[in-house]
């Protein structure tokens, strides 16, 4: 980002962000996405607990369906704009697919997903 905090545009200034957000998708300066990726991955981890909680009174297909409408369809939005991550963002959001996965499976933490 620039020295400049500010943009003058007529009696007004208009100061920068370090990042935005537009239809659910958070911009930062560099064009990282590491802002979005966090967000995606706490509230994809959120749901997959509350999902896990109760996980002893569905069926897997009940849980596959919670899984894909409320962690898959986070992780799968505007996805196209994550071309470039880094592989520690790529990371980042695999782990929480593997976590989906057991718990779908019932498997433990230290299970490898296969």
């Amino acid at each position: 980002m620039s020295q400049d905090s500010h943009l003058r545009v007529g009696s007004h200034d208009i100061s920068f962000k370090s990042h935005v957000k537009s239809l659910g998708v958070y911009i930062d300066a560099t064009l990282s996405m590491a802002k979005h990726i966090d967000h995606i991955s706490r509230s994809a981890y959120l749901e997959i607990r509350r999902i896990s909680s109760v996980r002893h009174l569905l069926t897997r297909k009940a849980t596959v369906q919670l899984m894909c409408s409320f962690v898959l369809s986070r992780l799968d939005y505007c996805n196209s704009l994550l071309i470039d991550i880094t592989s520690d963002q790529m990371y980042c959001l695999q782990k929480n697919q593997n976590h989906a996965a057991k718990v779908v499976f019932c498997k433990s933490k230290q299970e490898h997903v296969t």
